[in-house]
């Protein structure tokens, strides 16, 4: 069977859709033309499977919120104005185990050509009447050469004011670029060129979401190195300017940014080497942590990647070198981390991104330093215990950083690095049967056991008892009161020195 073919059985799969035909008897009620138009029909043409979630784009020639309201109503979904100004309204509805996303836009030109003119690339340019398509007409309006760009798998602009009109448009088509594997045209990689500091003025919410799609796909590398090269990189995180082309000393055979580049490339090779190590159940633990949702459904696993492009951001404030002319970067970890603080907060990432990131890059050396000898049980639980869900991810990011350093010094029998041992910790932190238990002393009974008023020796004292019962040291109740009495005679003799 031809692949037009294919192509038509899923226009008949959308036009038979419950909901879908729904609409279409909406439509008998309603003055004026309905198109189905952009994504719907693109991923027809790719091939892609139906979704869970439907996401349907609507140009309306006609009044698009009275429709909207109309459609909500109907079919029991949830209306959202969206933009008075072009009349934009979303239907958010759930139908069996399918959520819709109806999105109705008035005609913002007086053709439906002209309309299409005005969208962002080629590829999201398909049109077809409602009306036709419930009849069974199968002709899809192409003006643009939407068709030909999917075939080739390009993504190319519309018009050459396509982000002039809207900055956002160049993070979309570099999110469209890293979900399909498509590529731009060369006109349109000019056209970014020129309109990338237009970005600026776009709402740090909006820029935060198209680069979050970008990140989270497996292998994100060669579309931030595409945004590099055009210059978007530059203007979204002016920081890294200073880092291009910053010597780093023997350990490293790149400058800063490079390294950086480099270590994010590293890290999306090493994931899957990682997981084949691990037992199937401790891999798909590690891929459950990845793609847990921090926040609005982005995922750790895009926070990690963005560390490894701001791990050494802090490097050329804390540059030094010692009388042999070696480099050193002393606490660059810490000013990285506050500077990537800065940057969570003018991109607007929740807290627990901001907070993640800043620790992510505060604590990337911390791995390292645990595997310089082999780590004791002690030293394993401490980094734990320091680090605490974002332990795994600093592995990820300490075991690609190092992997990304390739400097004569690295290679050096001096240089210790015992790749095995973190991959081992990593593993064991998902261990099967973990269970969280209860204390066995809590900080008032401490209070109570020692007669001492709250303040910091609580808090050190549980730590200590927590760590003993970890390495099996103490293993009830008892031995956890002789050891903070202990522990509490020690310092108070040594307070009286």
């Amino acid at each position: 069977m031809s692949n037009i073919s294919a192509k038509e059985r899923r226009l008949r799969l959308v036009a038979e859709d419950p909901v879908f035909r729904k609409i279409i008897r909406i439509e008998q009620e309603f003055s004026g033309r309905i198109y189905l138009v952009g994504g719907a029909l693109r991923d027809v043409f790719l091939n892609q499977r139906p979704q869970e979630k439907r996401e349907w784009d609507f140009a309306v020639g006609g009044d698009s919120l009275a429709l909207a309201r109309l459609t909500a109503d109907a079919l029991g979904g949830v209306f959202v104005l969206l933009d008075v100004q072009t009349a934009t309204a979303r239907v958010v509805l759930r139908y069996g185990r399918t959520r819709y996303e109806l999105d109705f836009c008035r005609l913002r030109a007086s053709s439906l050509r002209a309309d299409l003119k005005k969208r962002d690339f080629t590829i999201n340019t398909l049109a077809i009447e409602v009306k036709a398509l419930g009849e069974g007409s199968l002709k899809v309006t192409d003006f643009f050469g939407a068709r030909e760009d999917i075939r080739r798998k390009r993504v190319r602009a519309v018009s050459r004011s396509a982000f002039k009109d809207d900055p956002l448009r160049i993070l979309r088509g570099e999110a469209f670029c890293a979900r399909f594997k498509f590529s731009f045209d060369s006109q349109t990689e000019q056209l970014i060129q020129r309109d990338a500091g237009l970005l600026k003025r776009v709402a740090p919410e909006r820029v935060t979401e198209e680069l979050a799609k970008v990140f989270s796909v497996p292998r994100a590398y060669p579309y931030v190195a595409h945004m590099d090269r055009l210059g978007v990189v530059k203007v979204l995180f002016p920081e890294t300017v200073v880092l291009r082309g910053f010597q780093q000393g023997g350990f490293h055979h790149l400058p800063v940014w490079e390294h950086s580049l480099e270590t994010l490339k590293c890290l999306e090779g090493l994931i899957p080497g990682v997981r084949r190590k691990m037992s199937l159940a401790r891999a798909a633990k590690l891929e459950a942590y990845l793609q847990e949702s921090l926040a609005f459904r982005r995922s750790r696993l895009w926070i990690l990647k963005l560390s490894c492009l701001l791990h050494d951001i802090g490097k050329p404030l804390c540059q030094s070198r010692d009388e042999n002319g070696h480099y050193h970067f002393y606490s660059h970890e810490k000013a990285g981390a506050e500077i990537s603080a800065t940057i969570g907060k003018r991109l607007r990432l929740s807290q627990k991104e901001t907070e993640t990131l800043k620790k992510m890059v505060f604590y990337h050396l911390r791995p390292g330093q645990l595997v310089n000898q082999p780590p004791s049980r002690r030293a394993r639980f401490r980094f734990i215990r320091q680090t605490g869900e974002n332990a795994p991810a600093l592995m990820l990011l300490a075991l690609a950083d190092r992997k990304a350093m390739q400097g004569p010094l690295s290679r050096s029998r001096n240089f210790i690095f015992r790749q095995d041992d973190l991959i081992s910790l990593l593993s064991g932190y998902f261990s099967l049967g973990k269970k969280k238990t209860r204390p066995l002393l809590t900080g008032n009974e401490l209070m109570r056991l020692l007669g001492v008023p709250p303040g910091p020796e609580i808090g050190w004292l549980l730590r200590e008892i927590e760590e003993a019962r970890a390495l099996r040291r103490v293993k009830d109740r008892s031995q956890a009161e002789q050891l903070a009495r202990r522990l509490h005679l020690r310092k108070t003799s040594e307070a009286s020195v």
